[in-house]
């Protein structure tokens, strides 16, 4: 009896090798070929307005929408990816990687953000490694400030933009160079696609950064042991104002990414000028309020974020965190100050499952209000992950 179980416990495993084997995706190149992805829901109520129904980052204010509460559910933060690994070039690895979402925008009309999301690219790396070298070519996060929060309700856009975050996905040519102690030094520069994220209905459809002619630059200096690494940067950028005059962008920013026992901690913060194309930063504002479009006060921003998070085993987290981005009132921004802080709770019951609950409370502060705009948004994640 033992030997006939045992007999049919073989062929089981010969037919699903044999299966998984025929179903195995192959590159026509023969290098190895990952692909992943996270079929993603989300639910959501908002009980004021805001910027966006799904992942919003702003409270609007009572003049622009009148608050009340609203529902919805949709599917576009599903994401999908391909890795590609195990080429040798010379003394090198050479990598790529792509993935994309379902967060580009929606076509006009009732309940389109659910029948018609739009695909949209978010991170590509073709990258060549040596030990203590890379060079990589793609569009990724801002070399100076590469630390993100953790969440299933903000992944079409980071939690905390416009709140501390900068988090902006641009294309880019990065150099990097690290000892290999357990102790590991690392310095990188970056050359950026320039992008300021102004109206381009005021700028002629050309974005007013790359109206400058001139690349963004970007640097880095980090430390890294075990899994934690703390590091400082630097960015640089200019716009071109519609009287053809160059305003210049620059920030400083400390990053930390630091896990201890159960916990992970991780966070940001900055300072500097101009920091709209990087994902939000002086609240989605270049300058402030003036006569023309592009013609007001260059901001002064300052904000960041932190996050912590406590992990119980591989199946449940739970976290919280808050940012905050706050540019200098002197500049005249019409958004003065934008505060965001949420609590989550993320379960995986059984294989690739996982839930998520989350609770988060914005605060808009307008330089013409007394009171800031408030918005609780409430979000339900269920997904899939492969």
């Amino acid at each position: 009896m033992r030997l006939e179980r045992a007999e049919e416990q073989i062929a089981l495993l010969r037919q699903q090798l044999a299966t998984q084997a025929q179903s195995q995706v192959q590159a026509k190149s023969r290098v190895q070929l990952e692909f992943w992805g996270r079929m993603l829901a989300n639910a959501w109520r908002n009980d004021g307005g805001v910027n966006s129904l799904d992942v919003p980052t702003i409270a609007l204010s009572p003049g622009t929408s009148a608050p009340q509460p609203t529902v919805g559910a949709a599917f576009r933060q599903t994401t999908l990816g391909i890795d590609v690994t195990g080429v040798q070039l010379g003394g090198a690895g050479l990598s790529a990687s792509l993935s994309g979402d379902f967060f580009g925008g929606v076509q006009t009309g009732a309940g389109n953000r659910r029948l018609f999301p739009e695909p949209r690219l978010r991170i590509v790396r073709l990258a060549v490694k040596w030990p203590a070298a890379e060079i990589m070519v793609g569009q990724d996060v801002p070399v100076f400030a590469p630390v993100e929060p953790v969440s299933l309700a903000s992944v079409g856009t980071p939690h905390f933009a416009s709140a501390g975050n900068l988090w902006f996905w641009l294309p880019q040519v990065r150099i990097s160079l690290a000892t290999t102690t357990s102790l590991s030094i690392g310095v990188q520069g970056a050359v950026l696609a320039p992008w300021s994220n102004e109206d381009p209905a005021t700028t002629g459809n050309i974005d007013a950064a790359e109206r400058s002619g001139r690349p963004s630059l970007q640097g880095r200096v980090r430390a890294r042991w075990h899994e934690a690494e703390i590091g400082v940067g630097g960015h640089v950028a200019w716009i071109r104002r519609n009287d053809a005059s160059l305003a210049r962008g620059a920030a400083l920013s400390a990053t930390a990414e630091v896990p201890v026992g159960w916990f992970d901690l991780r966070g940001e913060i900055y300072q500097g000028r101009l920091l709209r194309g990087l994902g939000g930063g002086g609240v989605s504002q270049n300058f402030g309020t003036g006569a023309t479009p592009l013609q007001g006060v260059a901001l002064d921003d300052r904000g960041g974020w932190g996050q912590l998070n406590l992990r119980l085993g591989s199946r449940l987290m739970v976290g919280g965190g808050c940012g905050v981005d706050d540019p200098r009132d002197g500049g005249l921004p019409a958004r003065s100050r934008n505060q965001s802080c949420e609590g989550h709770l993320q379960l995986r019951p059984a294989g690739p499952i996982v839930l998520a609950f989350e609770g988060r409370r914005i605060e808009t502060k307008y330089l013409a209000l007394s009171a800031p705009a408030k918005n609780t948004h409430l979000n339900l994640a269920i997904g899939v992950e492969f």
